[in-house]
């Protein structure tokens, strides 16, 4: 779910209602300043009602949204960003930048940002968003080229295999 203000009372009665819940991007971000505070704020709230609903923390693991405290630090990394062939960076529905996962900086700040959010105990995981635009053989092939693409679905798997280790067994990992 995403509401990019903060939740009523009654909505989080109503979240904590359910088993899993995963809170979107943009979650609070208008009324707590980013993503990952309006998540913790309906996390802990939830948590607080039912301890037992599993809170997911929603990452897109290749497109790049704002929102997100964690950006500002983005601008630090060279290279962050897809860029095809063309030389456009906005290469997800030719308005959204893709982030290069062949980038190992790329990928310790995306995964540092993961581990901020994770480590609070009011969220039990990850829910990883956009594996299948990574995973899909022809996604961006084009674009970028298929040695490139093959490089990108490398760099995904070694994301994932060191989000694994950082979060532990006790840390959901749910994927789309």
């Amino acid at each position: 779910i995403r509401k990019d203000t903060a939740f009523t009372p009654g909505e989080i009665r109503y979240l904590a209602t359910f088993p899993l819940v995963t809170f979107e991007k943009g979650t609070g971000a208008n009324d707590f300043g980013f993503t990952e505070e309006g998540t913790l704020t309906a996390a802990r709230a939830v948590k607080k009602i039912n301890p037992a609903t599993k809170v997911l923390y929603y990452r897109n693991v290749i497109v790049h949204y704002g929102g997100y405290a964690g950006n500002t630090s983005l601008k630090d990394i060279p290279d962050a960003f897809l860029v095809g062939r063309d030389g456009s960076d906005k290469l997800v529905r030719n308005h959204v930048q893709a982030y290069d996962l062949t980038n190992a900086k790329l990928r310790d700040w995306w995964l540092a940002g993961a581990k901020r959010v994770c480590a609070d105990p009011a969220v039990d995981g990850l829910f990883l968003d956009g594996n299948i635009k990574v995973l899909e053989p022809t996604y961006l092939r084009d674009e970028i080229g298929g040695k490139k693409k093959a490089a990108l679905v490398d760099g995904y798997t070694a994301m994932m295999q060191e989000a694994r280790r950082m979060l532990g067994p006790e840390k959901l990992m749910v994927a789309n």
